[in-house]
């Protein structure tokens, strides 16, 4: 009974290789972009999801509920932003231990003895934020509050002195203000909040640019 041996020939194997190179060569690229675009996506929706929470529970508590870019979102006790550093991540609480009781440091932006931690998260470790400012502020009404003391509360609020409240972030990665995906779409994400509380994601690279870009 005559044998038959199973398997590739040299010449076989060598297409093959070949094949597969091809094939990785176009793939590899494309799915790059794809994990790129994934960590993007999902850092601009965190965030605006951080907003919208924010703000919800602003109005379901009646007191200041803040949203702070941090360079230490994991720790016990975040702090916000300070001059020169770079925000890892962000953090949400209540600036408002007891709403029964008047306080000097209730709607400070700064997490303070007694307020309550509500959510914390930290970005893709490729991904950077650049905001305006550290923090975004919502009032009871949902309305955002520029900083401590400065605003009455008028509807929408009339605010005088510092403008503290953030108002925009950028969001990128490597490859900056440029596109991906085509037409307009770009590679970074834009966060933009309006007075009114209203929190928006933007990835055209006009609006990006007319913002300040990467």
């Amino acid at each position: 009974m005559r044998k038959y041996s199973r398997g590739f020939n040299l010449l076989e194997l060598m297409v093959a290789l070949a094949v597969a190179g091809i094939l990785l060569g176009i793939g590899i690229p494309s799915f790059t972009e794809f994990v790129r675009n994934s960590r993007m996506t999902s850092t601009a929706n965190d965030l605006l999801a951080a907003m919208y929470s924010a703000r919800t529970e602003a109005v379901k508590r009646r007191v200041p509920v803040t949203v702070c870019l941090s360079a230490n979102p994991a720790d016990a006790s975040p702090d916000c932003l300070s001059g020169g550093e770079t925000p890892v991540g962000w953090f949400i609480f209540a600036d408002d231990a007891n709403p029964e009781v008047a306080a000097a440091n209730d709607a400070n932006a700064l997490f303070d003895a007694g307020e309550v931690l509500l959510a914390a998260r930290t970005f893709a470790g490729v991904v950077t934020a650049t905001p305006d400012s550290s923090f975004a502020m919502f009032q009871g009404t949902g309305f955002i509050r520029r900083s401590a003391e400065t605003c009455d509360t008028a509807t929408p609020p009339n605010c005088v002195g510092d403008d503290a409240s953030l108002s925009q972030i950028i969001i990128c990665d490597s490859r900056g203000n440029t596109q991906s995906g085509g037409g307009d779409n770009s590679a970074a994400r834009a966060l933009t909040l309006t007075q009114t509380g209203r929190a928006e994601i933007t990835r055209s690279i006009t609006d990006i640019a007319a913002l300040g870009g990467c």
